[in-house]
């Protein structure tokens, strides 16, 4: 096992993805088991998406653009709503048909509507991460690094293409912030043959 460094987490092994996902829809915490679909699928920071509204999932069609700002720049940043995410977004709308457009999408249990905080989403994708087994570094984070990591390892993506979809300076800097592993990168190498 590598070495943690403190303040570096990691991507979330698919199959650690899909038991988190398949637990947290049995027990019914819905709510959750969207929080980590919306950061798998869109692949932004958190800070980025925590703040949506039901109303803002209820008018949303299927390859429709969501636009959103970015906190860490302040640029307005356009995302095609892909299939994992629309339809996770219907499935957990089902469950809120009662609740008001203005309310937000990871509303906390306390107060009348304020959003969840990032430390306390934090704490709810560390507490399943661990109920899942997975040893590796895991944060808020780790959603964004798992849309880079898998979308270049299981989905066959182009660094340069998940590059720009994280608005990354380079796809060098991609590659590393996916941990991509070095042999990855030299095995490409002894595959092309002229």
């Amino acid at each position: 096992m590598k070495t943690k460094r403190k303040g570096f987490v990691e991507p979330i092994e698919w199959e650690k993805l899909q038991l988190a996902l398949g637990l947290l829809e049995s027990r019914g915490r819905m709510r959750d088991w969207f929080m980590i679909k919306t950061g798998l699928n869109l692949g932004l920071r958190s800070c980025d998406w925590l703040d949506m509204k039901l109303g803002d999932l209820r008018r949303l069609q299927p390859d429709e653009t969501l636009w959103l700002t970015e906190q860490k720049t302040g640029k307005r940043i356009s995302v095609v709503v892909n299939d994992g995410f629309y339809q996770g977004a219907q499935r957990f709308l089902e469950t809120l048909q009662d609740r008001p457009d203005d309310e937000f999408v990871f509303k906390s249990k306390k107060g009348r509507n304020a959003r969840i905080s990032r430390q306390h989403a934090w704490y709810l994708l560390k507490e399943i991460a661990r109920e899942v087994g997975t040893e590796r570094n895991i944060g808020l984070h780790s959603l964004r690094k798992s849309f880079a990591h898998h979308g270049v390892l299981r989905f066959g993506i182009k660094v340069e293409v998940v590059s720009e979809a994280l608005n990354h300076s380079s796809p060098r800097i991609t590659r590393n912030y996916a941990c991509i592993p070095e042999e990855t990168v030299q095995d490409a190498r002894k595959r092309i043959n002229f």
